[in-house]
């Protein structure tokens, strides 16, 4: 329970008989946070400006439950049963003190949004494995469906007047079927497999608007859009990983995708369809140099889809003069990433360092430009994204009652993309650092005090200030009883916010943000029963 508008909780019980094993769990969330906002922002274009006082209030329900059936035929043949639903709820209530100046006039506005999220999510897999010898020669199919119905209802008011509302709906549809087949080959291991993805939403979006002079809603077409969306992923794979030396290991593989992607807007009158190859391969070099010391070198290759929310053409109406939308036609992003690795284990002292470099085509990024006036937030594909940088984690045992761990993360990020003509980049070094002290002064019992600084962040048309709080705990374990007591306060000195700033050619950008990060938390957990399996 986090004081006074937050809680969570969550019930396990796991049953395990002869060939039969049953788990059965359920977690739930209720959040209530406040946020509250000032921004300011200029247009270069038109010179118009706005300001905006901004409160928000958020409200997020979350019921989640689980059942899991494992059963052995015989001691070769495993059958894995596994369900979930979900049941999220988010509410966000925006109260918008809008002070605009538009061609050297002023005027003033207020306006509030009430957007309501809700899902009712189901997904089921369903596994066969077939072991020949343990550890050495498997095989194992399974198939998966996941469905998502989601609705949007949302209300826009102005001067505690309603002036638009919007129905909005998606229905995300994810299917696959894989096969993974393993065996010894020599000193190594191979592993292969093909995999089938399907993927299809149908999404809708209409807005309506209140006509006065007829007293009725009426459909606004330029703020209504639909979308049809279809996607099939066949990939195969292959891995082998070996013990080349005492000192050496080696893990190579590679993965080819294929995937076809379907569009259709019936307002647009959209029907087209796109192909993408695509060729992942990966290597992993592990080298003991003594027993506390092992180097690592790693090349890899991945690619990410853009998400619903990404894709999705709803439109939401920030102020009259701003909306967000999403980019249908984004493509997947392309990442290339080495990593050169070193870690040292001694008794009392753990160290893990590497450097990376990561380069990514077809960068997915949120940005915004004029149109008619409007200042359309939307995301696009950038033409690159480097992030390279050196991360260093330390832990340190000093004594049985006293423990440090110190992590830093030191890296530089370049972005650069173009939209409506507009060239957007940014760039510069960030470090993200965080230390934590555990303290033992009896048995059972820890107190921990964490540290997290964030200097500035760089994206493509923004930038962050330097984020930093500081969160203490304490927590009591009675294992005879199978309780554990804690207590946390997060934010301790009230100082994490959200502040951005941005200069770029289309408009110039403030915007502060405050939420409820100071949060006191009382927990309790018990495990009241367990076993051990057979032979176990």
């Amino acid at each position: 329970y986090g004081f006074n508008n937050f809680m969570n909780g969550n019930v396990a019980m796991s049953y395990n008989v002869g060939r039969w094993g049953i788990r059965l769990n359920y977690n739930g969330r209720y959040e209530k946070d406040k946020i509250e906002s000032e921004l300011h922002r200029q247009i270069r274009q038109t010179g118009n400006a706005l300001k905006q006082l901004i409160d928000a209030e958020k409200k997020t329900t979350l019921h989640n439950i689980g059942l899991n059936v494992n059963y052995k035929l015989t001691k070769q043949d495993i059958v894995t049963l596994d369900v979930k639903a979900g049941f999220p709820r988010m509410n966000n209530l925006q109260t918008m003190h809008n002070h605009y100046v538009t061609a050297g006039v002023t005027s003033e506005k207020l306006r509030q949004t009430d957007i309501t999220f809700n899902r009712e999510m189901l997904e089921g897999s369903l596994t066969y494995k077939h072991i020949f010898e343990p550890n050495k020669r498997e095989v194992s199919t399974s198939a998966s469906l996941s469905a998502i119905n989601g609705h949007r209802p949302s209300y826009y008011y102005e001067a505690n007047k309603m002036v638009q509302r919007s129905e909005s709906g998606g229905h995300p549809r994810i299917a696959t079927w894989q096969l993974d087949y393993m065996t010894m080959l020599g000193k190594g291991k191979l592993e292969t497999g093909v995999k089938m993805t399907y993927r299809q939403n149908n999404i809708d979006h209409k807005m309506y608007e209140w006509n006065e002079a007829t007293d009725t809603w009426q459909l606004s077409i330029p703020l209504s859009n639909d979308l049809r969306h279809r996607e099939y992923i066949p990939a195969a794979y292959v891995m082998y990983s070996s013990k080349l030396s005492q000192q050496l290991t080696l893990k190579a593989g590679l993965r080819f995708e294929y995937s076809r992607t379907t569009l259709r807007n019936d307002k647009d009158h959209l029907d087209e369809a796109s192909n993408c190859y695509f060729v992942a391969p990966n290597l992993v070099l592990n080298y003991r140099i003594s027993d506390p010391w092992q180097l690592s070198i790693g090349l890899s290759r991945r690619i990410s889809r853009p998400t619903y929310p990404q894709l999705n053409p709803y439109i939401n109406l920030i102020d009259n003069n701003t909306y967000e939308t999403g980019n249908i036609h984004l493509k997947p992003e392309k990442a290339n990433k080495l990593d050169i690795g070193y870690s040292y284990a001694g008794q009392s002292l753990k160290v893990n360092g590497n450097a990376y470099l990561n380069y990514t085509q077809d960068y997915i990024n949120q940005i915004a430009y004029i149109d008619q006036n409007i200042l359309v937030m939307t995301y696009i594909n950038g033409d690159q994204y480097l992030n390279t940088g050196v991360e260093h984690n330390i832990r340190w045992s000093a004594q049985r009652w006293l423990g440090v761990d110190v992590g830093c993360n030191v890296f530089y990020t370049k972005s650069r993309g173009t939209s409506q003509g507009v060239i957007f980049r940014n760039d510069g070094w960030t470090c993200n650092s965080n230390a934590t002290l555990n303290f033992m002064p009896m048995k059972g019992m820890t107190i921990q005090a964490q540290y997290f600084v964030t200097t500035p962040q760089y994206f493509p048309q923004f930038t962050t200030k330097t984020i930093h709080y500081c969160n203490l705990g304490i927590r009591q374990q009675l294992p005879k009883k199978g309780l554990t007591f804690s207590a946390l306060l997060t934010d301790v000195f009230n100082t994490r916010r959200w502040d951005i700033s941005s200069d770029n050619p289309v408009y110039t950008l403030v915007n502060n943000s405050k939420n409820r990060s100071r949060i006191f938390w009382l927990g309790i957990s018990w495990n009241f029963h367990s076993y051990k399996p057979v032979g176990g």
